[in-house]
């Protein structure tokens, strides 16, 4: 079985957009629950995946205590409070998250960041990102993957000669061996 979880309010998607946060994560946590109580679902057996916005719910996810098996994250943000510091004001994706959530206060940022929460996290991680990433820096990627380890967690984090958007056929090997 393998389900889409869309985001409220991103494309075309019904609900409030929130870039990420506390309603679009609870969506996919409420999408997860149905699923691990239907009987034929094995429950111990479900993976989570998210690339790019869905990376960061993904992580937020699995940060919740939720039992996953598994989270594969593709080109994410996972420390927005670091992130929006090397931005610039007319950055794309700032203004985007200020239409959707208002002023970017710390609290805000943090609420969007699995870095924070990484003590949290259970389930192991296979982290992948483009070495030339402009949207998602590479370094936020390693630092986020250093920290889950450093906390007792599993997280691997493989990179790719890529920009934001890796190509799924360059993936799909590494992503198997995790499944």
């Amino acid at each position: 079985l393998s389900v889409a979880v869309s985001q409220p309010g991103f494309g075309e998607s019904t609900g409030v957009p929130d870039f990420c946060g506390p309603r679009t994560q609870q969506a996919v946590i409420d999408a997860i629950r149905h699923f691990q109580a239907i009987a034929e679902v094995d429950s111990q057996r479900i993976f989570m995946y998210g690339g790019s916005r869905g990376a960061v719910v993904a992580a937020m996810v699995a940060a919740s205590g939720i039992s996953l098996r598994g989270v594969v994250l593709k080109s994410g943000v996972y420390d927005f409070v670091d992130w929006a510091q090397s931005r610039p004001p007319n950055d794309s994706i700032r203004l985007t998250m200020e239409r959707e959530i208002g002023a970017l206060s710390e609290e805000k940022l943090r609420g969007r960041s699995a870095y924070y929460f990484a003590d949290k996290i259970t389930a192991p991680f296979l982290i992948i990102h483009g070495t030339r990433d402009d949207r998602a820096p590479l370094s936020g990627a390693e630092k986020f993957a250093d920290k889950i380890n450093a906390q007792g967690g599993s997280a691997e984090l493989i990179k790719f000669d890529s920009e934001h958007a890796i190509p799924m056929v360059q993936i799909s090997d590494v992503m198997e061996k995790l499944l």
